[in-house]
């Protein structure tokens, strides 16, 4: 498929402003942020600048409003992005939920397209400006099946970086890991020669305390860079499996050419940290997803 494409690249994503029109009620509002169960939501204080995050009318007080579903995809067929940049634009004006993240106690975190891109446009600045990622930088991204995990590899990718899934024989250029790879042996990176991405287990950016010295606080300082796009890296056309424009339910062991097909698709992802086997199914059900 031809790379060319006369569209900016550098379109501006909407920023977390846009995320706030309409949160002061639940109809009509965009369903994005923390929940806590399937059957209600809990709201909770935002934290300044932070995209992403369901907004209580009182601060300190939890709210309980309804969830609402969405719509499952048509399954017709969409004309697949020429390339990375492609496909952030499609998914930055689109207001559907397309990644819906279940992980450790209960915790669920909804992202509409929009606010997905602006959390990769966020992250691709802070690794741009605090780990110097250029293209032809290797981004090793070890978060798992954690929802930041394929904000990295968008990120990473968009700036034409190569982005990697698990360790090589040579070492990468940034290191993007969880707190506890870092505090538990902080010797271990101090003698690491990448730059260490820390991303922190809360799901609202949060700063972390104790960090070695040259490790970058994702939680600490993403909410500080802008919402839209940088610059993107070389356009590389996408080479991925086929996918479905459907809401397909994707493990810990998914791979992750799998989400960015049903992305490029038009489909949903529904990413979980490890569920058992009721659990499962009553998110199979509540999400509406594919067998």
């Amino acid at each position: 498929m031809d790379d060319t494409d006369d569209t900016d690249d550098s379109t501006p994503a909407r920023g977390s402003g846009d995320a706030d029109e309409g949160a002061e009620g639940a109809e009509g509002a965009e369903e994005v942020g923390l929940r806590r169960s399937s059957m209600a939501t809990t709201a909770y204080p935002r934290r300044p600048h932070t995209p992403g995050v369901r907004v209580s009318p009182a601060a300190h007080r939890a709210t309980v409003v309804h969830v609402r579903l969405p719509t499952p995809s048509p399954a017709g067929p969409v004309d697949a992005p020429a390339n990375l940049p492609a496909l952030l634009r499609r998914l930055q004006v689109d207001p559907q939920p397309r990644l819906t993240w279940y992980g450790p106690n209960d915790e669920r975190v909804e992202l509409t397209g929009r606010m997905l891109i602006t959390w990769v446009a966020k992250t691709a600045h802070l690794l741009a400006e605090e780990a110097d990622v250029v293209p032809g930088s290797r981004v090793l991204v070890r978060l798992g099946a954690d929802w930041r995990a394929p904000v990295f590899w968008l990120a990473a990718g968009y700036l034409g970086a190569l982005v990697l899934h698990r360790a090589q024989d040579s070492p990468p250029d940034v290191d993007v890991l969880g707190q506890d790879e870092v505090l538990g042996s902080p010797d271990a990176a101090r003698r690491s020669t990448a730059v260490l991405v820390v991303v922190p287990h809360q799901a609202v950016a949060a700063p972390l305390a104790g960090l070695p010295p040259g490790c970058v606080d994702y939680g600490g300082e993403v909410s500080g860079f802008p919402d839209t796009l940088p610059a993107p890296g070389p356009r590389v056309s996408l080479d991925l499996p086929s996918g479905v424009r459907a809401r397909v339910l994707v493990g810990p062991d998914g791979a992750p050419d799998r989400v960015l097909a049903t992305w490029a698709a038009g489909g949903s992802v529904v990413l979980h940290t490890g569920l058992e086997a009721e659990a499962l199914a009553r998110v199979a059900a509540q999400e509406r997803t594919n067998p």
